[in-house]
């Protein structure tokens, strides 16, 4: 088994700071995760590096959870790049990426436009959100997608006016739709964005899709992921400690294992490591 870089986790403290999130009636996300917990959950694992993706936590805080992680990195390593949070659309919103690329850690931004979690659902095509999403390239951020399938034809029209700003699909491109139907759209949109060579899929996240998954049932969107983009443009992660609800991360990481076995070592090691190290400079 190669060593591991978790391309998608992150830490929280709701006891400290405000995540709206978390105050949804039923929750069973954990309220901390940090460092220690992280470690833990990988204990059997040699997990080398993680990534952090901006954890929802409230808008007017999102500077500072760059702060507290860049901390967190600083002390303990991880997490080793941060992926913060950026409303496009804002007309100050270079101020706040330069403010974001001050930390050592920074290396993209995300804003999550699957329209049941964000603000608004015409992003992609509203010229002030498209504005701030050009002035990535000048930081020299990627930029993380979390989208809904039926997005992702806009979306791959839009991200290829700009090659210079690397992306990153989220959670295998958020197949939550199991029908024919549903899977045909993923399947169709996932291949208008392998199409580009700058954009990158995370495989994870089907926990929050199917709870009761199994490594069967998660074996096509695995496998036609990385058939899609390629063994040097996909990358596993955790998603915890939201997937934590529903599966342990020897379950998770285990599923991923079994079904690269036939792939050879230098592949899984691209899937497993490299390609997060590379794509978000760590």
């Amino acid at each position: 088994m190669p060593p591991l870089v978790d391309a998608h986790h992150h830490f929280w403290d709701a006891d400290t700071y405000h995540y709206p999130l978390m105050e949804r009636p039923g929750s069973q996300v954990p309220r901390r995760y940090l460092v220690d917990d992280l470690v833990a959950d990988a204990a059997h694992w040699q997990l080398v590096k993680s990534v952090h993706l901006q954890g929802e936590i409230g808008r007017e805080l999102s500077l500072r959870e760059t702060s507290w992680l860049q901390e967190f990195a600083d002390e303990r390593g991880f997490p080793h790049a941060i992926v913060a949070y950026a409303g496009l659309q804002d007309p100050s919103v270079g101020s706040l990426l330069e403010e974001h690329a001050g930390y050592a850690n920074v290396r993209g931004v995300r804003q999550i436009l699957n329209p049941d979690q964000c603000e608004r659902a015409d992003y992609l095509t509203d010229a002030a959100w498209q504005a701030g999403y050009a002035l990535l390239e000048r930081f020299g951020m990627s930029f993380d997608l979390q989208c809904d399938p039926s997005q992702m034809f806009s979306a791959a029209v839009f991200v290829e006016r700009y090659p210079g700003i690397p992306v990153v699909i989220n959670h295998t491109g958020m197949p939550r739709d199991h029908s024919a139907s549903g899977v045909a759209e993923w399947r169709s949109g996932l291949r208008a964005l392998a199409r580009l060579p700058h954009v990158s899929v995370k495989i994870s996240g089907f926990g929050m899709f199917d709870p009761s998954w199994t490594t069967e049932s998660i074996k096509p969107f695995v496998l036609d992921s990385i058939g899609f983009f390629g063994v040097s443009r996909a990358m596993f992660a955790s998603n915890f400690p939201v997937d934590r609800v529903w599966a342990s991360w020897d379950r998770v990481w285990g599923a991923y294992d079994t079904l690269t076995s036939d792939l050879s070592e230098a592949e899984r090691l691209q899937l497993f490591q490299t390609n997060a190290e590379r794509v978000y400079r760590i």
